[in-house]
């Protein structure tokens, strides 16, 4: 009975790490895009004043 206690809790927190770790990747691509489209506008501001 404790084995398999053990067996799903230790199931349940790998899941829950790849869970984190799939949400974290997520969040920084999102930051990172829009980092990248700031870049793009400040870029195009720069030559439309040149």
């Amino acid at each position: 009975m404790r084995m398999t206690t053990m067996m799903y809790a230790t199931l349940t927190f790998m899941a829950a790490l790849i869970a984190i770790m799939f949400v974290a990747t997520a969040v920084s691509s999102v930051v990172n895009a829009v980092r990248e489209n700031e870049a793009v506008k400040q870029s195009l501001r720069r030559s439309a004043v040149i």
